[in-house]
């Protein structure tokens, strides 16, 4: 379903349905064959995985560098580096090669998020259990630094998501999702949570967000599968229905959420 925001409304209208586009003709050109990296270090124990939400894997494509999170390590490598490490003819085991990041972080906590900020200046980490933000400067980690640039706390709540701002000049943003469906942003230049009319708690009973592509608004998807457009200071600018010939089971509660989002075209 597409929704289109009314401009200067508080309410929007469906627009019309996506239309499905079918191809016999897509294909992905693998690296080495079958071969395959070992990335981490450590492998995630079968009995144990991390939760289904968690985001353990990623890239700045500016700076040429991948991250990646185990059950007990943080890796840091560049991208030629791991392309390299498919073609190479280091130790291997079978079709699996080995390979030997540039930085490794041992982790104290397991990490359930994990995000490049779209400047690339940050890294940020949270915990599986407790949640919080770990902040890093991505040019300290290079340099061999490996402290946390400072912390923020999540009401000891995990994280569904942590989704950053798209656009580079707004690239200190991050709005984040807790286990409990309240919605935050945080200002990772300024070391603390944006301030709405509501407090540092934009929206409750949110299951999933995203930014516009430019970086001006986000809308946030909710647990009654309606959904609510808003500026970075918590400015209201839309509320966006359910799906027609949806309704509520229990009316009020957070029974028909909106499993993802995604703006399109601003």
């Amino acid at each position: 379903m597409t929704i289109i925001p009314e401009p200067n409304n508080d309410n929007a209208k469906i627009g019309p349905e996506i239309v499905d586009i079918q191809t016999e003709g897509l294909s992905f050109l693998a690296l080495s064959g079958e071969s395959k990296v070992q990335l981490l270090p450590t492998p995630w124990p079968p009995q144990k995985l991390p939760p289904p939400n968690a985001s353990l894997l990623a890239t700045a494509t500016k700076r040429g560098l991948v991250a990646a999170v185990g059950p007990d390590s943080l890796i840091l490598a560049t991208t030629q580096s791991v392309r390299d490490a498919y073609d190479g003819t280091g130790p291997s085991v079978g079709k699996l090669k080995k390979f030997e990041p540039q930085i490794k972080m041992l982790m104290e906590t397991r990490i359930s998020q994990l995000v490049f900020t779209s400047d690339e200046t940050y890294l940020v980490l949270s915990a599986e259990t407790g949640g919080g933000l770990a902040v890093y400067d991505v040019q300290s980690l290079l340099d061999g630094s490996q402290q946390a640039l400072f912390e923020l706390p999540t009401n000891g709540e995990a994280l569904r998501c942590i989704v950053p701002n798209p656009s580079p000049e707004k690239g200190e943003l991050i709005a984040l999702v807790t286990a409990g469906g309240d919605l935050m942003i945080a200002n990772l230049k300024g070391r603390e949570y944006i301030s709405s009319p509501q407090g540092s708690v934009f929206k409750k009973c949110v299951s999933c967000v995203s930014w516009s592509t430019k970086g001006k608004q986000l809308v946030a998807g909710l647990g009654d599968g309606t959904a609510f457009q808003m500026t970075p200071e918590g400015e209201a600018k839309a509320e966006i229905p359910r799906p027609p010939g949806i309704d509520l089971i229990d009316h009020g509660k957070c029974n028909l959420i909106c499993s993802t989002v995604n703006w399109l075209i601003e």
